[in-house]
């Protein structure tokens, strides 16, 4: 190989080294933000869920979720609003089918 074969080489792989650390960086600055998402759901998490107009709401006003699953597995399954024809129930469970009738 000649020298300024193996000089382009050199360079083309600064290039790439160059482009691995702003890749790097960028996914470590990913990796920082998830872990605070992470935390964050964390927390919400280590507070119970509160009962209230039938149906098991986080303290953040998430919900609403299923009392049937959440009781039985403590698993927060969020509750489906129906259509408005069917008048049985004004949500239904996805997991159990348990039809509840928020208030």
């Amino acid at each position: 190989m000649g020298n300024k074969e193996l000089i382009f080489e050199i360079d083309e792989l600064h290039k790439q080294l160059s482009d691995l650390k702003v890749a790097y960086a960028a996914l470590q600055e990913e990796n920082l933000v998830l872990k605070q998402k992470i935390q964050a759901l964390e927390k919400n998490n280590e507070e119970p869920p509160v009962l209230k107009k039938g149906a098991y709401y986080l303290h953040n006003g998430d919900g609403p979720f299923c009392p049937s699953c959440y009781g039985k597995d403590k698993k927060l399954i969020l509750l489906a609003k129906t259509p408005s024809q069917m008048r049985i129930a004004t949500h239904l469970c996805g997991v159990c089918k348990t039809p509840y009738t928020l208030k």
